[in-house]
This record gives structure tokens, C-alpha cells and sequence, in this order.
């Protein structure tokens, strides 16, 4: 029953981490396509369409349709967008588990409701694509979630929630590796700090936004410019403030948003104003008011603020107090965020009053501007408290954290003592099992060494009881200057002397010269050929390259295939019978090719081992055995029987050029005994 659940736990995981790695290549393939959005909203819904062409993942094909869906919405065409958007809506109820999908559709949605001027629905969308989203194994797409949510916080005058959801956007980032939300993330954090006049912590965050900014997309350093404006014209640096915004109303061309165009030019023509450059200010203001006139989303109390603007440039202009006048209590949002256009308003009033002698309006509008003035103090304290028990808390958080590490890392480090301890006795115990094994080793080669000792004594006996091949060698070298007047013989004599001789050293040798070996060979043919009437007929192709290299092979492997082909591939020799004997270099090995056009080995049958051949063969092989043992480049040997309509057989042997002799020769009187 163990074994079944670790399986399955194995199957979920693998299933989990698949499902993982598709979500990071789609995400991949998306990503410059979502870029296009703001500037080409027809490119990116042709390249959308491009990606759904290719895709087999039904999730995945619905979440590239909401990217079309807002990709008309960009265009100005909601009701597409509205049809788009259901019909993803209808997939999703139908397929409830695909949750990242859903959530991706309510952080549309949101930004759906924020574009048409309905707030409450916006921030309804936004928290349920966040409830869909914050779920592991947690993805990318839920760090723009956050954002949205905290961004209308920021908006509401919820300033400690929306750091909280921004500090949390910043951990996502960091655990996913994702690089493309930190300036966004660091500009909210830095608006923050903005509101409660903390200017030098929000100039640290803008700082650290101008550093990722350029790498995102476009909306993002609009987003990042007009915050970092808005807080340079709060530290009344308004030249540079001015700067900013201008930057920002070029990318919000590049958008083709008059939002963003009414935002911008509002922005710029209060600068103008308290810079005194009433002409610039009559122009932005001018285009403001009459994109605020065909925008229908754009705010209340960011109407008033532009005509509050306009009344301030008419009284600067003629000191025409009708405008002005107009514009009274009643007409005053009373939601939070206009506070500050509440006081600017009524500072402006109460310094043309001023300077008119209008005294009692005067005190009326520095009370009025008083009691605003009071109302943001008073709020900006709360939040600023609220930020501060934040902070503690984080703080309190982390330290516990570190205090946390601390004793992991204590534990670490004990364990890792053990560790080294346990390894150091495991290594002790080793070295004295190996002692113990080299001690034993050298008893048993000692009474090895004593074993053999007593056997070659028995050999050397039974050497006393036999004729030396090296005495008939002897004795065949002392008759040969006496059978010089007999020329018939003059000549196999000698054959058979080099012969002997040459077989008598390759039998103390390991390896022999290359052409050492073909030289005996030949001899030991010439002999052959005289004392055999109808013999076959031996064929050589040697690359004579590899004779003037010195090459060494095995003692008598060339020598053995070919006395076998004499032995048993001919019953009735003939000169028509053939051995051809091949010597060249393949691939860094020298190969020795001995075939003949005899009755093979079994007839019909592949020669799968040579345990079964003769004794030269089997001593060939064992030789073969031996040395590889002691090299890493194996040398082979391999016999076969032609395919009909061929017959014969073919031996060869394939040795290394780089083949090492020299280790093994020490050993080689022990191992072939």
C-alpha cells in the first residue's frame, strides 16, 4: 500500500511541475504580444490570434481571447470587448478548476469598470481575481492583480493596505523570478511615501524604479513618470516636474489615450500656472477642457480641478472674478481624494481676494482652505501612523525571522559537525579495512609467490627429463655448414632455423614488431610452400607506413590465423585456393585481416565466440584478454564466415595504436600459466 501512495504523491507532483513549465513557456510566448497593447492594439490582436492558431491548451486559447478582447477595448470598442470578455466568462463557468484563467478574466473585467469611470466594481473584479490567483503553485499574472488592487487603494486614501498589497506584489517577484512588475511596484512604494511627505524615502523607491523602468513596457514608464512628477511638483521643483509630465503626455500619444492626454495636460497647466507662464498654461488647459468634454469617464473631481485651473489662469488674465465666483461649496466633491484641489482651489481665491481688498471673501476662503488643510493633516497622520505600526510590525516580523535563521543555522552547523564527525570515522574505519585488505592481499601473494616457487622446481625437474628446444636449435646451427654441398637442402634448412629462432623469442615476448611478425610469417611460408606441392596461394596488402612506425601487435597474431587457414580451410590444397593478409590503419587501430576462400568455420554459421577454436586461437585470445584488462581502448578479435554466395572465413584483430604492453609484461609469465 507504501509503494501505491508514493506514486501516486510522485504522479501529482510530476503533473504539478509539468503544468508549471507549461504555464512559464506560455506566459513566455505571450509576453511580447501583451507589450503591443498600449501602442499597436491591432498588431498585438493579429500576433494573439497567430499564438491561438498554435495552441492545443484549451485554458490557455481563452486566456489569449481576453488579451483580444481588451485589445478592443483599447480601440474603443467596448461592446467587442464586452462580447469577448463573456464568452471566456462562459467557458469558465463551464470549467470551474481552470482558476488562473478565471482570475486573468476578473483582473480584465476590473480594468474593464476602472476605464469606464464604476470604481467599486473595478476593486469588486480585482479582489476576486486575487482570490482566484493567490493560490500555489501561484504564477506571474497574479502579481498585476495586486498591483491593480493596490492602486486603487493608493486612490482611496487607503495608504497602509496599499503598501501592504505593493510589499507583497515585491515578495511575489522575488520568489518568481519575474523582472517585468518591479518598477510599477517600487513607483507605488514611492507614491506612498509621496502622500505622507516623506520625500526622501519616496525619492529612494523612485530611484530604484528608474533602474527597471526601461525594460518594461510603455505603460509602466507612463506610470512611473507622472508619479515621479506629481511628487516633484509637491516639493515645488517645478521646472523639473514639468519635464516629467511632458515626457509622460508623449507616451500617452504613443498610447493614443486621451485619458492619459487629460491627466497630463491638467498636470502641466497647473505648473504653468505657478510658474507664471500664462500662454503655455492657456494652451494646455484649453486642450484639457475640451478632451474633458468627449471623455465620458473622466472624473468629478478631476473636472472640478481643471476648471478650478481655468477660473485661477481667467483671474491672473483679467481679473474676471465671475468664473471664480461661480464655482461654490456645493459644487465640491466631497470624496477624500480631492482634498488637495479643494485647497489649492481656495488658496487661490483667497490670494486674488487678497489682492483685490476683497477682505471678508478672503477670510472666508483661508477658513474654508484651513478647514481642508486640517482635514488632509489629520489624515495624513492617521495613514502616517498606520504606515509606521506597519513597518513595526515588518520589522518585528523579520526580526523574528532573523532570531529564527539564527537557531536554524546554530542547528546547521551542529549537524553539520556530526556530519564531518560521522564522515571522519567512516574514513578511518575505510583506511583500516583497506590495511586490513592490503595485509591480507600480501599474505596470499606470499604464499603465492612460495606455491609457485615449488612448482617451477617441479618444472625445472621435469625440464632435465626433455630435450631443450633451444639444444635443437643448437644442433640443427652446428650441421648446417656440413650440409652446405647440398644445395636442395642449403635453402629449407636455413628456413628452418629462422624459424625456430623466431618462435623461440616471440614465446618470451608480450608484443612483437609489426614487421617482425610479417617477416616470420613470410618464412614460415616459404618453408611451408617447399614442402607442400599444391599449396595455396598467400596475398599481402600492407600499408607500408605502419611498418616504418615500429608498431608493436601480439606474439604470433598474424602467424596463428594463417597456419589455421593452412591447417583446415583447404582439404585438397590448390593454387587456386587463396589467404590474403591485410595490415592498415582504421580509425587510431592497426587491423589485421587474415581470409581465406576455404570451407569456413562450421559452414553457414556466424562465429559468435572463439572459446570453441584451436589451441592458438584460444592461447590469441587469452593473450588479448589479458592486456585489455590494463588498457582503456579495448583490442579485439572477431571470426567470421563469409556470406553466400562467398565462402571462407575471416579473422580480425584490432589493436589500439596507443596500446600499452609494457604494464602487463611483468605479469605476463604469472597470468598465462
Amino acid at each position: 500500500m507504501l509503494p501505491l501512495l508514493l506514486l501516486l504523491v510522485l504522479t501529482v507532483s510530476c503533473g504539478r511541475k509539468d503544468r508549471v513549465d507549461l504555464e512559464h513557456d506560455f506566459e513566455k510566448k505571450l509576453g511580447n504580444s501583451v507589450n503591443l497593447i498600449y501602442t499597436q492594439p491591432e498588431r498585438a490582436d493579429s500576433q494573439f490570434v497567430a499564438l491561438q492558431q498554435i495552441l492545443t491548451d484549451s485554458s490557455f486559447w481563452y486566456r489569449v481571447e481576453i488579451f483580444r478582447g481588451t485589445c478592443l477595448l483599447r480601440r474603443s470598442d467596448t461592446l467587442g470587448a464586452m462580447r469577448k470578455y463573456q464568452k471566456v466568462a462562459a467557458w469558465c463557468e463551464k470549467n470551474p478548476r481552470y482558476n488562473v484563467t478565471a482570475g486573468v478574466l476578473h483582473n480584465h473585467l476590473g480594468v474593464y469598470n476602472l476605464l469606464g469611470g464604476r470604481v467599486d466594481s473595478a476593486r469588486y473584479e480585482f479582489e476576486r481575481a486575487f482570490e482566484l490567483l493567490d493560490r500555489d503553485p501561484k504564477q506571474s499574472t497574479l502579481i498585476s492583480t495586486v498591483l491593480n488592487l493596490s492602486d486603487l487603494c493608493l486612490q482611496a486614501g487607503e495608504l497602509p493596505l496599499a503598501a501592504r498589497r505593493l510589499r507583497y506584489a515585491l515578495f511575489l517577484c522575488d520568489s518568481l523570478h519575474d523582472t517585468r512588475n518591479r518598477s510599477g511596484i517600487h513607483t507605488g512604494l514611492a507614491q506612498i511615501y509621496m502622500e505622507l511627505q516623506n520625500f526622501e524615502e519616496a525619492h529612494r523607491f523612485f530611484a530604484k524604479a528608474r533602474e527597471e523602468v526601461e525594460t518594461e513596457d510603455i505603460y509602466a514608464r507612463f506610470y512611473y513618470l507622472t508619479a515621479l512628477g506629481n511628487c516633484l511638483y509637491f516639493e515645488h521643483r517645478y521646472p523639473e516636474s514639468s519635464s516629467c509630465f511632458r515626457q509622460a503626455y508623449k507616451l500617452a500619444d504613443e498610447m493614443n489615450s486621451d485619458l492619459d492626454r487629460f491627466s497630463c495636460l491638467a498636470n502641466l497647466g497647473e505648473l504653468h500656472l505657478m510658474m507664471n507662464d500664462l500662454k503655455e498654461a492657456k494652451r494646455s488647459l484649453h486642450k484639457c477642457d475640451s478632451l474633458a468634454k468627449v471623455i465620458s469617464t473622466v472624473k468629478s473631481d478631476s473636472r472640478f480641478y481643471v476648471k478650478s485651473l481655468m477660473a485661477d489662469l481667467a483671474l491672473l488674465e483679467r481679473g474676471d472674478t465671475t468664473l471664480a465666483s461661480s464655482i461654490n461649496l456645493d459644487s465640491l466633491p466631497d470624496r477624500v481624494g480631492s482634498l488637495r484641489y479643494k485647497i489649492l482651489h481656495y488658496q487661490r481665491l483667497e490670494s486674488y481676494a487678497a489682492e483685490h481688498g476683497l477682505w471678508d471673501k478672503a477670510w472666508l476662503f483661508k477658513t474654508e482652505a484651513t478647514k481642508f488643510s486640517d482635514s488632509l493633516r489629520s489624515f495624513s497622520t492617521h495613514n502616517s501612523v498606520a504606515e509606521m505600526t506597519m513597518r513595526f510590525q515588518r520589522d518585528t516580523t523579520l526580526l523574528h525571522q532573523r532570531i529564527m535563521l539564527a537557531d536554524y543555522k546554530a542547528k546547521n552547523v551542529q549537524q553539520r559537525n556530526i556530519i564531518l564527525f560521522s564522515l571522519l570515522v567512516i574514513i578511518v574505519l575505510a583506511l583500516l579495512a583497506t590495511l586490513a585488505m592490503l595485509i591480507y592481499r600480501r599474505r596470499v601473494s606470499e604464499r603465492f609467490k612460495k606455491q609457485m616457487e615449488k612448482i617451477n622446481g617441479l618444472r625445472m625437474n621435469l625440464v632435465k627429463n626433455r630435450v631443450s628446444p633451444h639444444y635443437v636449435f643448437n644442433a640443427l646451427g652446428t650441421f648446417l655448414p656440413k650440409v652446405k654441398s647440398f644445395p636442395e637442402i642449403d635453402v629449407p634448412m636455413e628456413l628452418l632455423l629462422d624459424v625456430l629462432r623466431g618462435n623461440l623469442l616471440n614465446s618470451e615476448q608480450t608484443a612483437v614488431k609489426l614487421d617482425d611478425e610479417v617477416d616470420l610469417v613470410k618464412k614460415f611460408l616459404a618453408l611451408y610452400d617447399l614442402s607442400h606441392e599444391n599449396h595455396p596461394t598467400v596475398s599481402w596488402h600492407i600499408d607500408e607506413q605502419l611498418l616504418d612506425r615500429g608498431i608493436m601487435i601480439p606474439g604470433m597474431a598474424i602467424q596463428i590465423p594463417v597456419e589455421n587457414a593452412l591447417k583446415h580451410a583447404f582439404p585438397s590444397p590448390t593454387p587456386q585456393n587463396r589467404i590474403e593478409v591485410e595490415v592498415k590503419k582504421v580509425d587510431e587501430k592497426v587491423c589485421l585481416r587474415i581470409s581465406d576462400n576455404g570451407q569456413g568455420f562450421d559452414p553457414g554459421h556466424s562465429i559468435q565466440s572463439v572459446y570453441d577454436t584451436g589451441m592458438g586461437l584460444k592461447l590469441l585470445y587469452r593473450t588479448l584478454e589479458i592486456l585489455n584488462e590494463y588498457n582503456s581502448q579495448q583490442a579485439t578479435l572477431t571470426i567470421e564466415n563469409l556470406q553466400l554466395p562467398l565462402h571462407g572465413t575471416v579473422v580480425t584483430i584490432c589493436i589500439p595504436l596507443d596500446y600499452d604492453f609494457e604494464r602487463t609484461y611483468v605479469e605476463w609469465g604469472d597470468r598465462m600459466r
